[in-house]
């Protein structure tokens, strides 16, 4: 089970004093437990150690809820960064590899949530190896209750027992992504398949046709065939156990996540419109939700927890529209700014739209905004999605008036204006993937239709004055690689994102002025002299103040676009040998770390000092990085060139969020071609394109064409070879 996005959640009043005081108590368990683990439950409302059980003394590692402790652990080391709950969540670390190679009570399906929470997390946290082969071990553990031809993986119980042979339940659901990430990891494709597979079969089978969910199903192990629904934990079989139908919300949705199968999305969606529709009026369901407001029966506060959670999951990854604003909307845009230039148009009389598209436009951003903080107390607040400090430039004052007049520019149209009178319409091509080069200022802008994202690629607008030399202080409003209409860019003082550097003496080189190289259909180039920020400045308080340059050195870049991906190429000249160089990918932000997690695979880097022939750029493994947060996925992958791969923190976040991550890949200077596949998407399932490199050639293989860049002078030359049918 991989925690998702709070936004929502973290933006109520009173989230913060709550937060601190959940805070608080892990803070005092840690005392009270140490590297024991609570009961299941409380005792007079208070947890007390686990019961000694087969030998085992009080407090030891059995049962499937021990992993709640550590996995709490280590969301308090994400939300705080302090240590000492890394180092009281590394004691569990121990304690779960010793469990699982000692073989302690692994007859359960649970080892999805065992082994998730307290070796998977600790492992994407802070790369702790031990942690990532005891999840691995347990992966191929949980493998062994794959049952065939039934493909299901069963609960609990010895697989020769026949009173749970063939049973699997509706919480099994939440265990699938250790599978998922086994597959990650690996590269076997096994677990992955398996996950899958059981997902669907209690997709079609644990469902009812009026979307309540069993709590139990029971498949014949010999034949494969589904016998029967019941119940364990529910009112009778017949009845809709509360916690069980919010397991189905959260965990049909995770598995949509990672496999972008859209009918476990569609049962999710089964799921939660079925739970709602039956809360009470407070929305604290009961145990069951066969039982309604008189019935005098128990709540279930984790039915609801769990329900938040997989709503919050599920409407991330839903196109807009009323479904997605039922569960919880996630769109996004640029208050102000992102409404002028449309308005703009329809005053000019000069607008390629229809009033009608305009509309669109226009209210669909509005809305946006105020769904999501951009205005308080009656004034715009200095961000968008509330306020957002870290992202304001001098002159954005109280209610942002600099930036709220240019959102003003429509009101100059009379209220008989078809801007104001039309029926709203879709864009012609609103669900068409776009590239459009603007070569003027050097833009290259890509719209990907399924997602609606829109990406401006900036190889030649830099904000600075002709006569100014390339140094400057550093500035990511302008300075950026990239922008785009769901992500933000991180603060000066934090890692950059869409960036490209060298690092001499500990200091990251900044980009500043931009000087084209080019540009064509679908690709854009530019260079820049790399520029090194006073080090004093970026730790001290002040303004970052701009700083030498190294000289007769320049970084140039290249992006081609397709779909979502981006191939962005780079070539350092006069850098020198071995020196540190890095780029980054899209930052993903949340209102809290819990939202957002990472994959990373650093596999076969070369060696600092091997040796690369002639005519051939550094090769390396499989080197990836994945953020995956907000309903989005921001992805690098080293095609050449780059030796490892990590994700970096920016403390002060975006002005989506207050936390962000950035991904990123390292590497060291040598001859050649630095070559990186990115992507910012809400799907995961497009494969990225085949790269191949040398000193001055690239080739980028699609799957209905080749780029073929050539970048042997000073600017290079990309053609596109369409495949032509018939041929390979």
């Amino acid at each position: 089970m991989i925690p998702t996005e709070l936004d929502l959640l973290t933006e109520r009043p009173g989230f913060t004093p709550a937060l601190e005081a959940a805070l608080r108590t892990v803070a005092q368990s840690v005392a009270i437990f140490g590297a024991g683990y609570p009961d299941d439950t409380t005792f007079a409302d208070v947890y007390r150690p686990r019961p000694a059980r087969d030998e085992r003394p009080e407090g030891s590692n059995h049962g499937w809820t021990t992993s709640f402790w550590p996995g709490m652990l280590w969301l308090s080391y994400e939300l705080t960064g302090d240590e000492a709950y890394r180092l009281a969540g590394e004691l569990h670390v121990q304690g779960f590899a010793e469990r699982v190679e000692r073989g302690i009570d692994l007859d359960t399906h649970d080892l999805g949530f065992l082994y998730t929470l307290a070796c998977v997390a600790p492992w994407r946290l802070t790369g702790n190896e031990q942690a990532k082969r005891a999840a691995l071990e347990a992966a191929e553990h949980l493998m062994t209750r794959f049952l065939e031809p039934a493909g299901i993986i069963q609960v609990w119980g010895d697989l020769s027992n026949p009173e749970q042979r063939g049973r699997t339940i509706i919480d099994s659901l939440m265990n699938m992504p250790l599978l998922y990430w086994a597959s990650e990891m690996t590269g076997d494709p096994r677990y992955r398949e398996a996950a899958h597979r059981h997902t669907a079969q209690l997709r079609d089978h644990m469902i009812r046709p009026d979307d309540t969910t069993f709590h139990t199903f029971y498949w014949d192990v010999e034949t494969g065939e589904p016998l029967r629904g019941g119940t364990q934990q529910g009112h009778a079989d017949h009845s809709c156990w509360a916690r069980g139908q919010a397991w189905g919300i959260y965990g049909f949705t995770l598995n949509y996540r990672y496999t972008s199968d859209e009918t476990f999305l569609r049962a999710a969606e089964r799921c939660a419109d079925y739970f709602l529709d039956h809360l009470p009026a407070d929305h604290v369901a009961y145990w069951d939700l066969v039982f309604a407001d008189g019935s005098g029966e128990e709540r279930d506060s984790s039915a609801a927890a769990i329900a938040v959670c997989g709503l919050d999951e599920l409407a991330r990854w839903l196109p807009d529209g009323e479904r997605k604003q039922r569960y919880q909307d996630r769109r996004a845009g640029d208050p102000g700014l992102a409404v002028a230039s449309v308005a703009l148009g329809e005053v000019a009389g000069c607008s390629p739209l229809r009033p009608g598209q305009s509309r669109r436009l226009l209210s669909q951003t509005l809305r946006y905004f105020l769904e999501h903080g951009a205005v308080s107390g009656g004034m715009l607040s200095r961000g968008w999605h509330g306020e957002h400090l870290a992202s304001l430039q001098p002159y954005s004052g109280p209610a942002s008036p600099y930036w709220a007049s240019k959102g003003f520019v429509g009101l100059l149209l009379p209220p008989d204006h078809p801007l104001w009178t039309a029926t709203e319409e879709r864009l012609d091509d609103e669900d068409v993937d776009v590239v459009h080069s603007i070569a003027s200022v050097g833009w290259l802008i890509q719209r990907t239709g399924r997602d609606g994202i829109a990406r401006v690629h900036n190889h030649g607008s830099d904000h600075m004055m002709p006569e100014e030399a390339d140094g400057g202080q550093p500035d990511p409003q302008y300075a950026r690689f990239a922008y785009s209409t769901r992500t933000g860019k991180t603060a000066v003082r934090n890692v950059p994102d869409n960036d490209v550097h060298v690092t001499i003496r500990d200091v990251p080189s900044v980009r500043r002025r931009i000087h084209p190289l080019g540009g064509g259909a679908d690709w854009a180039a530019s260079y820049h002299v790399p520029q090194f920020p006073v080090p004093a400045a970026i730790s001290g308080g002040g303004p970052v103040g701009k700083g030498p340059v190294l000289p007769s050195s320049r970084i140039e870049s290249l992006v081609i676009v397709r779909g979502s991906w981006e191939v962005r190429v780079h070539r350092f000249t006069g850098v020198p040998h071995g020196t540190a160089v890095s780029v980054s990918g899209w930052a993903l932000a949340a209102t809290t770390p819990v939202g957002l997690h990472v994959l990373l695979q650093n596999d076969s880097p070369p060696e600092a000092d091997q040796h690369h022939p002639a005519g051939e750029s550094a090769k390396c493994g499989p080197t990836r990085v994945k953020v995956i947060g907000s309903g989005l996925v921001s992805e690098l992958i080293g095609s050449a060139g780059w030796s490892s791969a990590a994700s970096r923190r920016a403390p002060q976040g975006t002005a989506y969020g207050n936390f962000a991550i950035v991904p990123e890949l390292s590497g060291t200077m040598r001859p050649g071609l630095f070559v990186a596949l990115a992507r910012l998407t809400t799907s995961d399932e497009a494969d990225p394109p085949v790269v191949s490199a040398s000193t001055d050639r690239v080739v980028v293989q699609w799957h209905d064409g080749v780029h073929r860049v050539d970048w042997a002078s000073d600017k290079p030359d990309v053609i596109w070879v369409p495949t032509v049918e018939g041929t390979s």
